[in-house]
């Protein structure tokens, strides 16, 4: 900071061609200077020529103030010392180049509103911006003594002078830019060999303080973590005074002003003349500044690096940018060992939950063969006791007032103990037990409560617990509780292991339990369907003798009315002759549905081209009077029953040719397909067809979609079908339009 000097006056005293001159000299300075000070010095100088009368200053923002950094030796010392310390944004003169962003001219000069002491023998002043990058970096101000208003030449060399020296401070911008990057890719080449390979924080954290203390000796640097409302210092250099060490050793609070700022920044934060009463730690008044770089690792600040500098109280750009690249590699190095860290910490989880994946693969073999649930329950008390040996395992399920013990591996220790939970514990008052049912998640005690269970006086060799809910189809079945006889921290580790035990003890009780309803359900089923079946069959049986002796006795009547009876009594005959031969048929329909369900399947080889060969000769004979088209495509083999696919075969293709009678060519068109694990088979026919929205009708017993006047029939035909094909493990199906016939498909599950 300071005024400027005496130039060189040019020969002739005319205040314009002086300033032209000067003006020249310093538009050749800006190509070649790289100082910005005295280049501002040089723009000072131009303008007090071109207005003999004026003052000149050059300003540059320092936090929030902006400080006078350069001036003209005519200004008072109370406007000097004002405008060093510093002024806010708040300054009128500076508040409008900030707000306008262009230069702006005060024809009037008024010393009060302008809040500048001393400042009264001013008439006119003029504020320029410099704007490098998009931001305000410096301030040039001017004031004229002896003027009444500004002239449109005199506005245009100052802001000539603005241009020339906002192209020289873009210019020194640039080359302290490149500076810094040259100075950062030094420091972190230097850095990062020195780091290496190393993986602890700890010791990376030193490396930086090596580092930094190389280029700063008279200076103190420390790292630090946040420790709940303090930051810890974790490393740090060795020149420091004792009661400093002890203080960043015991920790600093989270709420030190430069700290603070610094970490709600989340950017480097440079405070030069250190105060150390106002920042809060007044035993660091042996430092001139001092300066703190966060340390952000996923938006959250995780660390900060300090440095104190005893021999300045001003940061040059160049110290600012060695601890900038400190601070950026030591974020990187971080990174990297943060990152280590968590893929070790994944690492050993994946490891954790494979093992606990490989024991429940063999524990999900023995599904198929033990379906008793506290077998399970040991067999995943033996995994997690050997996930995590030194412990034994309890599984309790609730039991009225009681909680009772179902199933356990490992000793306890204690007979007494053993005792106490063999003949039940308190529901309410066990609460190592309570909580996790209650709330259905684990809970862990790192330093195990003997108070917790009310069994103090017989659990004190039990260390650390963790006890988790069992949950059977999102319900709480029991609490599967390990103990250990040694403390111990749950890692995350820990956690997943017993976590994933539990979960997969869950989905395997779950389907256990599945499997015994499912069980249940089928005997079930097929004790009713059997039942089912043998009243169809009996009562199908039994109603054949009423209905003979409803044939004999209409007979007999007949033969004794013949020549005696009206028109009307025979016709009332012919009505129960009807009438009996459709109840006939009925009974008859229902003995083969019955029969078709009792009888055994015999599983052989079946060539369904062969079957639909002889099924179609028979029909054939039938409808010796009908032109129809058939057109039958390549059947595969298929292992099924013969005589009841014969059955099936002999429905669909009869149904197909009762319901295209009105059809002048019928046509009837039969195929398979090859389907993933099933043969498809289909019949299509250009028949009446049927409406789809009752299709699922079809296949139900006496279910008809047209009238028995219309087609003949009783409705029990597709019904066999569809029994016949499930029976084999396949299935039915139907599509149909009406008037435009119908397709049936069925299929087949293929056989190795």
């Amino acid at each position: 900071m300071s005024s400027t000097p005496p130039y060189p006056q040019p020969h002739g005293d005319d205040p314009h061609s002086l300033a032209l001159e000067a003006f020249v000299q310093l538009s050749e300075a800006v190509g070649l200077q790289t100082d910005v000070h005295a280049l501002a010095r040089q723009a000072i100088h131009v303008l007090c020529t071109h207005f003999p009368g004026g003052s000149a200053a050059y300003y540059e923002r320092d936090g929030n103030l902006w400080k006078m950094r350069v001036w003209s030796d005519d200004l008072g010392e109370d406007i000097v010392r004002q405008l060093t310390e510093g002024v806010t944004d708040r300054l009128p003169g500076i508040a409008a180049v900030l707000r306008e962003r262009q230069a702006v001219f005060a024809d009037v000069w008024n010393p009060e509103a302008q809040q500048i002491r001393g400042s009264e023998s001013y008439d006119m002043a003029a504020s320029v911006p410099l704007i490098v990058a998009g931001q305000v970096r410096g301030v040039l101000g001017l004031g004229v003594r002896g003027s009444q208003a500004w002239q449109e030449h005199d506005k245009a060399l100052v802001r000539a002078v603005g241009r020339s020296l906002t192209l020289a401070l873009e210019r020194a911008y640039h080359v302290q830019a490149l500076d810094e990057e040259r100075l950062a890719l030094a420091t972190f080449v230097t850095y990062t060999e020195a780091v290496g390979t190393e993986m602890d924080v700890d010791s990376v954290a030193q490396h930086a303080m090596t580092v930094l203390s190389a280029r700063f000796p008279h200076g103190s640097c420390a790292y630090y973590e946040l420790d709940g409302q303090v930051w810890r210092a974790r490393a740090w250099t060795g020149d420091m005074r004792s009661d400093v060490l002890a203080m960043i050793q015991a920790g600093v609070p989270a709420d030190l002003p430069l700290f603070a700022r610094a970490s709600q920044a989340k950017a480097p934060l440079f405070v030069d003349a250190w105060n150390s009463r106002e920042e809060g730690v007044e035993v660091t008044d042996e430092y001139g500044a001092g300066a703190a770089y966060p340390l952000v690792h996923e938006q959250h600040v995780t660390g900060l690096l300090a440095v104190g500098l005893r021999d300045t109280r001003e940061w040059s750009e160049r110290d600012k940018a060695l601890v900038r690249a400190v601070g950026r590699s030591l974020t990187l190095a971080l990174e990297r060992a943060k990152q280590a860290e968590t893929l070790k910490s994944q690492a050993s989880e994946l490891e954790a939950r494979t093992k606990a994946l490989e024991g429940f693969a063999q524990l999900t073999r023995d599904l198929s063969l033990n379906t008793d649930p506290y077998a399970l329950v040991r067999r995943a008390q033996q995994l997690a006791v050997t996930l995590l040996p030194d412990g034994f395992a309890l599984y309790y399920e609730p039991e009225g007032s009681l909680w009772r013990l179902k199933a356990q591996v490992g000793s306890l220790g204690s007979s007494s103990l053993q005792a106490i939970i063999d003949r039940g514990l308190s529901f309410e008052e066990t609460r190592n037990l309570l909580l996790p049912w209650t709330r259905q998640e684990p809970y862990y005690q790192d330093a195990y409560d003997h108070a917790t269970d009310g069994v103090a006086h017989l659990t004190a060799s039990v260390q650390s617990t963790a006890c988790l809910p069992v949950l059977v189809a999102g319900e709480p079945r029991g609490v599967f509780a390990f103990a250990l006889n040694r403390a111990r921290v749950w890692s995350r580790v820990d956690k997943v292991t017993l976590e994933s035990v539990v979960h997969n003890l869950g989905l395997a009780l779950e389907r256990t339990q599945s499997l015994a309803e499912l069980a249940e359900e089928r005997r079930k089923l097929a004790a009713a369907n059997e039942e089912l079946e043998a009243f169809s069959y009996s009562v199908s049986h039994d109603l054949r003798t009423p209905v003979r002796h409803i044939t004999s006795f209409a007979g007999l009547l007949r033969n004794s009315l013949r020549g005696q009876g009206d028109d009307k009594t025979e016709r009332y005959l012919d009505v129960i002759d009807q009438a009996v031969r459709r109840m006939d048929t009925l009974i008859e329909a229902m003995l083969n549905l019955a029969r078709t369900s009792r009888l055994p399947l015999r599983l052989v080889v079946v060539d369904l081209d062969a079957l639909v060969a002889a099924v179609r000769a028979d029909l054939e004979m039938e409808f010796v009077d009908r032109d129809v088209e058939w057109l039958v495509q390549p059947l595969p083999l298929v292992m099924g029953d013969h005589d009841t696919l014969r059955l099936v075969l002999m429905n669909l293709l009869s149904n197909a040719l009762k319901y295209t009678r009105d059809k002048s060519v019928a046509r009837i068109e039969v195929w398979a397909q090859d389907a993933a694990g099933e043969s498809r088979v289909f019949v299509r026919d250009n028949g009446a067809g049927f409406d789809p929205q009752y299709g699922h009708k079809l296949f139900s017993v006496f279910q008809r979609l047209h009238r028995a006047e219309e087609f003949e029939g009783v409705g029990v035909g597709l019904a066999n079908v569809r029994r016949i094909v499930e029976r084999h493990g396949g299935r039915v199906w139907a599509e149909g339009r009406p008037s435009r016939g119908a397709t049936f498909g069925f299929s087949l599950p293929k056989h190795r």
